[in-house]
């Protein structure tokens, strides 16, 4: 009896969003203001790091899970790294490249991703680091020739990623 009512709820809803039509004008778009990151929720204004790290920062993250990208998963406890290329001199001698492929649960005939990395040369304490995520294989990020050419998946499955 459940299943039924969430069906008939289900097939309700679906008509009404199917009608909403998709707006390509910007003229149609209403005004909207992002709020300041340095202001609280509350109104108050951010005053110094502390603020930002301990209060600020998290209730933007939040708001990001809430209404963005949805809540992380929690690391599987099986998943190992394995460094499979480092050069010292990339990038013209501006940077390390290591690519790592990320083994989700410690096997390595199961689900893996291969992490391309760039770091700044001659640079000894920790450094920050921007993710990007892309379906078309690492090596469409930059020409370098040393970016492995990995397995990408598509409409038609996995399959081993070509030069372009």
């Amino acid at each position: 009896m459940k299943s039924l009512l969430v069906l008939l709820v289900f097939a309700l809803l679906t008509p009404a969003a199917a009608q909403q039509a998709t707006n390509y004008d910007e003229a149609k778009v209403p005004q909207y203001t992002l709020p300041d990151p340095l202001v609280f929720a509350g109104g108050r204004p951010v005053r110094n790091a502390s603020d930002w790290t301990s209060r600020r920062r998290p209730e933007i993250l939040r708001l990001f899970q809430t209404h963005v990208f949805g809540r992380s998963p929690e690391r599987p406890k099986e998943m190992t790294f394995e460094l499979f290329s480092r050069d010292e001199n990339a990038l013209g001698g501006t940077a390390v490249r290591k690519q790592v492929t990320i083994y989700f649960y410690g096997d390595k005939n199961g689900p893996k991703a291969d992490l391309l990395l760039y770091l700044p040369a001659g640079v000894k304490r920790p450094v920050p680091v921007f993710l990007g995520l892309n379906f078309g294989g690492n090596h469409t990020v930059n020409a370098d020739p040393g970016i492995r050419l990995g397995e990408i998946w598509g409409r038609g499955g996995k399959r081993q990623a070509s030069e372009k």
